[in-house]
């Protein structure tokens, strides 16, 4: 059995209890008495009377109530009086738990916390403290951006936005640097549930805690402690950049604003112009140092990734509506990732020129360069593949295009070189060079992305191919299969080949009528003919002109943003092949206090530009 579902993510959660069938009579009759079917002042002694004549029925795990005790089953029910009239009876039910799969683990703590009971929770961890470190690991628990309630108390009622549970769940010894099994700690889920005022509570209460738990070492270790990362390597910083689209991700990236501007110095402010330091670690690097303590101290075992990395993996480019987002961005191009970009296109030029010059004079010296930049190219893939062989083939799509590209153009040209060597399948070789010019002609679109006024227009032809173009063909190749096979029929002496050419070609507007005067019935195949050019020409064009003006209306707008982030992801690109250029020069960092930092210059206006949508 299910939860019924919440209105909202904070509304007290029951589980749905039914009907009790085939229970032995004891069991039964306990049941009606947690629901006071009795007389009121009948159901808890008759309770308990049964209780103490079979007390092994207090411990079954009922499967009808998702693996829960008649004790839980109470309070679930707010049967509170009839819960701890039995629990005083009974003091050891209160450490009770779920047996289930999806509620694995769950007590009478987290259902006080679901069902928005601050003075019940208080009041169950007063009889049993222990209960604060209980963890429900069900499916039901796990976190994420709709619920997700978390394993630990703390974490659910974080979720719940229980601001007085949260402050007493600490009071009485919650960890507050406690993670749950995937790495999330309190601050991840106050992103996961959107929730500000609970992240600043949270950090203020791990900045008193702190020199408690790590003494001298936590200025050191602070940073690293507020930008903890789970198993994906997100922290409560970039986790707002990985969320769905629309309304929803507007809200979300909300939080990555206000977090930032968290962590946002002030360098100076006179009258209406001020001055901001915004911090670079974990948006676009990692400090050694961070990392090392991430490691070292907090045992985080994925690598941590930067918010830009965070946005170009999980393709959210709604950041690109972020002004702060956009001028960082927009200046690490201009500052570094250019550099880098005019570097790798005069040597994909290079690589161009060569292969077309083997394509104009076909000789030996052509080739011999066009293989020796080839085993260059592939050297530098075999390197990359080294250092990490699934990040190879899972990175983010544009880094994946750029692989695969590189692989196939370079198996290519050894596949051909072989051909050539050992003069095997005759004609074969051209067919494969011809593959690779067409490959290298294609790449060159991976350029024309990182320009707005080419890039914008390079993503609404690619969305059209996607969506619009491979229905019409599947659309298409029905009647074109239907009319080919008709043909076939009635002209017994034409091939297959040939009825498919006479099909294309009225297709294109040049119908083929001597076919027709060969056939069995020449007026019967003319006519046919004349009715696949006008609905080939008139109906089916204008239907595919119609789909794909559907599509540019709707992905117009949208499609700056997936240029946006396509130029981001090329960066990236860009600074992992070629660290040493891309980071060289990069003026629009300052270091400050040993970190880098973003200067930026006037902020009022820039930040919070999603506040007034942030309660719509």
């Amino acid at each position: 059995m299910d939860y019924e579902e919440p209105s909202s993510p904070t509304s007290p959660r029951k589980i749905a209890l039914p009907k009790i069938k085939g229970w032995n009579n004891e069991l039964a009759d306990m049941w009606q008495c947690i629901q006071e079917k009795y007389p009121r002042n009948e159901n808890l002694p008759r309770l308990i009377k049964l209780a103490k004549r079979n007390e092994e029925l207090l411990s079954v795990e009922l499967k009808e109530a998702n693996g829960c005790t008649l004790f839980l089953a109470a309070l679930n029910l707010d049967k509170d009086h009839i819960a701890f009239g039995l629990q005083s009876e009974f003091p050891y039910i209160i450490k009770q738990s779920s047996n289930s799969e999806e509620f694995y683990g769950l007590t009478a703590l987290h259902i006080s916390i679901l069902m928005k009971k601050p003075d019940l929770a208080k009041k169950i961890v007063e009889m049993e403290p222990s209960l604060i470190e209980m963890r429900c690991t069900g499916t039901a628990f796990e976190p994420s951006q709709d619920q997700g309630y978390g394993e630990l108390p703390l974490f659910c009622a974080i979720a719940m936005g229980d601001n007085t549970s949260v402050e007493m769940l600490l009071d009485n010894g919650a960890d507050v640097f406690a993670t749950d099994s995937k790495g999330n700690n309190a601050l991840h889920f106050t992103v996961y549930h959107k929730n500000p005022k609970m992240y600043d509570y949270l950090v203020e209460r791990m900045d008193t805690a702190g020199p408690d738990r790590y003494g001298t070492d936590w200025s050191r270790i602070r940073w690293a402690c507020h930008h903890r990362v789970n198993e994906d390597g997100l922290s409560a910083m970039n986790l707002p950049c990985t969320f769905g689209r629309g309304l929803e991700a507007f809200t979300d990236l909300y939080m990555w604003e206000y977090i930032m501007k968290k962590h946002t110095k002030r360098l100076w402010s006179y009258k209406i112009m001020c001055s901001d330091y915004v911090p670079l670690d974990g948006f676009d690097y990692i400090h050694p140092e961070t990392n090392q303590i991430l490691q070292e101290t907090f045992k985080c075992q994925a690598k941590p990734l930067t918010t830009i990395e965070a946005m170009v993996k999980y393709s959210a480019e709604e950041a690109s509506d972020l002004q702060v987002m956009q001028e960082i961005l927009d200046a690490k191009w201009e500052q570094g990732w250019k550099k880098a970009f005019t570097v790798r296109a005069i040597g994909y030029l290079a690589f161009f020129i060569s292969f077309n010059l083997y394509l104009a004079w076909p000789n030996f010296f052509t080739w011999t360069i066009v293989l020796i930049l080839t085993t260059l190219k592939a050297i530098r893939e075999y390197g990359e593949m080294k250092e990490g062989f699934m990040e190879y083939w899972t990175a983010p799509w544009v880094a994946l295009i750029d692989n695969v590209a590189a692989d196939t153009f370079i198996a290519l040209v050894y596949f051909s070189t072989l051909l050539k060597l050992f003069n095997i399948f005759h004609g074969l070789d051209l067919f494969v060079t011809s593959c690779a010019s067409v490959l290298l002609w294609l790449y060159s679109f991976i350029f024309f992305l990182t320009f707005q006024s080419t890039g914008s227009l390079v993503v609404m032809v690619a969305t059209m191919i996607a969506q619009d173009v491979s229905r019409y063909i599947l659309l298409y190749s029905l009647p074109f299969g239907a009319l080919t096979v008709s043909l076939k029929l009635l002209h017994s002496n034409a091939s297959w080949g040939d009825c498919a050419i006479v099909t294309v070609g009225t297709s294109l507007g040049q119908p083929d009528f001597d076919f027709a005067k060969d056939s069995v019935w020449p007026s019967f195949v003319a006519a046919i003919i004349i009715s696949w050019l006008l609905v080939s020409t008139v109906l089916m064009i204008n239907l595919l002109i119609a789909m794909m003006g559907t599509t540019y209306s709707t992905i117009a707008d949208d499609s700056t943003g997936v240029w946006f982030l396509l130029r981001t992801g090329m960066g990236l690109l860009l600074e992992q092949e070629m660290p040493a250029i891309a980071l060289k020069g990069q003026n629009y960092a300052v270091t400050f206090e040993g970190r880098r930092y973003y200067v930026l210059k006037n902020p009022e206006g820039k930040w919070f530009t999603l506040e007034e949508n942030k309660d719509d």
